[in-house]
Order: structure tokens, then sequence, then C-alpha cells
């Protein structure tokens, strides 16, 4: 029996069923296509990223290095303590928690954060 029509989708898909009921076989890969799906649903790693860390510690090492040699050790003294004197101690003790956790919240993101 020849389809009247043999661009019509009903038949084509009746066509395609009967075909894929005939080829039912499984074709053992030996794991391939789970090993491609695991792939694909779990990238790798990138190394960029690590590298870019590293760039950024040391350009603040070098940044952090430079203002020391190029301020004095006194400046830096007399600034710290003159700031410190000057503020009450609830102050200074709610500046050094904020600071506290802003340093915590930052180091707990960068530990956890996903490559």
């Amino acid at each position: 029996m020849k389809p009247e029509n043999p661009n019509d989708e009903r038949e084509l898909d009746a066509r395609l069923a009967r075909a894929l009921r005939r080829s039912a076989d499984y074709i053992d890969d030996d794991g391939f296509s789970d090993r491609v799906m695991q792939s694909l649903s779990m990238p790798a790693p990138s190394r960029r990223s690590v590298g870019v860390r590293l760039w950024v510690l040391l350009a603040a090492i070098l940044v952090g290095s430079l203002a020391v040699a190029v301020i004095p050790a006194q400046a830096w003294a007399y600034t710290l303590a003159a700031g410190i004197l000057a503020m009450p101690l609830d102050a200074m003790l709610q500046t050094g928690a904020l600071i506290t956790l802003v340093l915590m919240a930052a180091l707990g993101g960068w530990a956890l954060q996903e490559d």
C-alpha cells in the first residue's frame, strides 16, 4: 500500500516508529555515552582562574611593599595610633567586628567558590 502523499507527517511518523521498533536493539558502547554525558554536565575546572588569582595576589603584595617602602614607618604608626586613640571604645569594637565579618565573608566566598 503506497501512501498518497509521501511527505505526509503522519505517514513519516509511522514509518519512523516502525523503523525504531525494528532496530530497538541496544548497542553496547562500553559506557562511552555515559562518560560523554557526565563530562557535558560537569565541565572541567578552569586553570585560568588560578592564574588570575595568583596575579592579583602578586600585584597586591607588590603594591603593599611599595607603600611600606615609600611611606615611612613612623608616619604609619602615628596615623594609626592617632586614629585609634581618637575613637571611642564602642566605635573601635564595632569597626573591628565589621572588618572581621567582611574578611570572613570574603574568605568564605573565595574558598567555596566553584571553579
